[in-house]
């Protein structure tokens, strides 16, 4: 017995020393692995891939420690790849961790130094900075933050003293040339043009600098040079879902919403495009349909994910839910943050028939400074007002004036005559009072069931204005615009079949008649088209002129051309417009009357991109290589994005330079 309680003990013991040993062999393992992937992540920082650097270290972000461990101190490989990520959001919390292994980092102390100053932290920040005193390789970059804290302080000559102090040589110099263009933008915008343009020249690559000058031009209405810019600065950095977002703004801003719909969602498969994603569920409900909508799948993390996963949830025909809105996490901050909510319940509210829940919206909306659709949004309260009260004067009306130089599209909001004749009829409205000398047509329309869509329809946001009941014919009382309206609306979101049997059951009018032509030529039938044309083609105005130029079109497809001639001629105004003289250019090439077309396109060089590119191509076939380099060069500015006329003018330049 004595005997096996031995054995038994001796066993016990070989087999503790074993699983020691395997304990052992296993922690030597482990520390093999973790040296081989943290030498990996050394390297694979050195090649410049912070995010495979990241994927690495993950397994190990629960040991990171600010006392360097036993085994391997994986802390300053994370914060260097954060750095190179610059992911301010996640340094920002390692800092409130481990401040030391952050701040002695310089590349993440300077970013997380400025989101300490968008937080107003300023004592944290001046103790941040205090660190690198003396011993800062990046200069250029404290100057900019320290000017940016002076100016926080309300302290503007300071910080404009301090910034015009020092130069620095390179791109390093070009975030001190842009705060200082930021600071004479409220002051003369030609200075701030002359510093963005220093700054360029110093660092040409950099899409920042591209966009503020964008800006600048927007500024001083100049909207297709700033579109220029705009595009240049995504050809600098093509993944940037920021530059992405900021062109699709410009054509928002512009009431191009089907440009600017296309452009957010072509930049949908890029990380970080949570913002592009909510752009494109919001203004697809709300203006027009995208042709053909990514494959992509809506992102499931960041802040915004929640919301983009309630928008792409709503069924069609419905502009909110609030009982699945109540289960969106963050829901209260988004309502107070994301305009989108705003309009989404507004719309719902007029739907559903609920005005009182709509008026309050409005008079609460806290928006107001960056309004997306300020005349939308008047005339949204007047209609309200007058339908429940039968005044229209509300304390705030939007302007409705056009700005100088910009031409009214059918999607502009500042030009369409209902703003303009809502505004002018609430300004002569005594306040408080019962309105009074209304046209009849508008009384019915504002007293109708059809009154919001109208509005929506106003203003360019077709998809939210088909979403309320439509009538199968306008009424005969209400204005000529709104059969008008309805039938571009559906347009340009069901095409031009739908459109074309709304229209053939409305009112007759002169400018309906010509839409309802237009929409017989693009279903293909040439005969009824150009019959109903005919109609308005006679009249000496803007209907008339564009009525003639598509029966010419229409004709030269079919290869009438002493037709479509005879129809441009016969029109004086057409003959001596651009598009008429473009058209006969065509009719001339097509009769082989090259001779014809040239002297054509040669007199309206000037006025004509069509002229440009086929006078650039001549001068091309006859070798005048300065005369084709000038006109691409030309069409390249109106085109930064077209690739064909970039090649042609890298081919031109090289001709020149051996003299071919």
């Amino acid at each position: 017995m004595r005997k096996l309680i031995v054995i038994a003990a001796v066993l016990a013991i070989v087999g503790a020393f074993l699983g020691g040993t395997s304990l052992y062999l296993a922690h030597q393992e482990q520390f093999k692995q973790e040296n081989l992937d943290y030498h990996q992540a050394k390297d694979l920082l050195a090649q410049s891939k912070p995010q495979a650097a990241l994927l690495i270290a993950r397994p190990y972000l629960d040991r990171l420690s600010a006392t360097k461990p036993d085994g391997v101190d994986w802390l300053p490989i994370v914060v260097d790849a954060l750095a190179t990520e610059k992911d301010v959001i996640a340094l920002t919390a390692l800092y409130e961790r481990f401040p030391r292994a952050v701040s002695d980092n310089e590349e993440a102390a300077l970013l997380v130094a400025a989101a300490l100053l968008s937080q107003k932290n300023i004592s944290e920040y001046i103790a941040l900075r205090n660190n690198w005193s003396g011993k800062a390789n990046k200069e250029a970059a404290w100057l900019v933050l320290n000017a940016d804290l002076l100016l926080l302080q309300d302290r503007r000559n300071e910080a404009k003293a301090l910034l015009q102090s020092k130069t620095f040589s390179g791109p390093e110099d070009t975030d001190r040339l842009v705060r200082l263009a930021l600071l004479a933008s409220t002051e003369n915008l030609s200075t701030a043009w002359n510093l963005l343009s220093e700054a360029l020249v110093k660092d040409p690559k950099n899409s920042v600098i591209t966009t503020y000058r964008a800006q600048i031009l927007e500024a001083i209405n100049k909207p297709a040079l700033a579109r220029v810019e705009y595009l240049s600065a995504i050809h600098k950095d093509p993944n940037n879902p920021l530059l992405i977002l900021q062109l699709g703004e410009f054509y928002r801003r512009h009431h191009h919403y089907d440009l600017a719909i296309e452009t957010w969602s072509q930049g949908l498969h890029l990380a970080n495009s949570n913002p592009l994603w909510l752009k494109t569920l919001f203004w697809t409900r709300m203006t027009v349909p995208l042709k053909e909508f990514p494959k992509e799948q809506p992102p499931t993390t960041g802040t915004l994910a929640p919301l983009i996963a309630f928008l792409d949830t709503l069924p069609p025909g419905q502009f909110w839910d609030e009982a699945t809105f109540r289960h969106v996490p963050n829901g209260e901050a988004f309502l107070r943050q994301c305009q989108e909510t705003f309009w989404l319940r507004l719309a719902s509210s007029l739907l559903r028939g609920q005005e009182a829940k709509a008026t309050e919206l409005l008079d609460f909306n806290t928006f107001h400074a960056t309004n997306w659709a300020p005349q939308l949004q008047s005339t949204l309260q007047q209609i309200l007002a007058y339908r429940r009260y039968g005044i229209l004067h509300i304390d705030k009306i939007a302007p409705s004036n056009t700005p100088e130089g910009t031409a009214p599209t059918i999607n502009s909001d500042a030009s369409h005559q209902f703003f303009t004749q809502m505004a002018d009829l609430a300004r002569h409205s005594p306040p408080g009072l019962p309105a009074e000398n209304i046209p009849d047509e508008i009384r019915s329309l504002l007293t109708s069931d059809y009154a919001f869509p109208a509005a929506f329809l106003a203003g360019g946001w077709f998809e939210a204005a088909l979403t309320f009941p439509m009538p199968e014919r306008v009424p005969d009382t209400f204005p000529d615009w709104v059969a008008f309206a309805y039938t571009q609306a559906l347009r340009h979101t069901q095409g031009p079949e739908s459109a074309l049997r709304f229209a053939v059951k409305q009112k007759s009018t002169p400018s309906l008649t010509l839409l309802t032509g237009e929409l017989f030529l693009a279903v293909g039938s040439d005969r009824e088209g150009i019959a109903i044309l005919k109609k308005v083609s006679h009249q000496q105005n803007v209907i008339g002129l564009k009525a003639a130029l598509l029966i010419s079109q229409a004709q030269l497809e079919r290869k009438d051309y002493g037709a479509a001639t005879d129809t441009i001629l016969t029109h004086p105004p057409l003959a001596d417009n651009v598009l008429g003289k473009e058209t006969l250019a065509r009719i001339a090439l097509k009769q082989g009357d090259i001779q014809r077309a040239d002297a054509l396109y040669s007199s309206i060089e000037n006025e004509s991109l069509e002229a440009k590119l086929y006078l650039a191509r001549r001068a091309y076939t006859h070798k005048q290589w300065d005369r084709a380099l000038k006109l691409t060069e030309q069409l390249v500015v109106e085109f930064p994005d077209n690739i064909d006329l970039q090649q042609d003018l890298q081919k031109l330049r090289e001709k020149i330079q051996h003299k071919e």
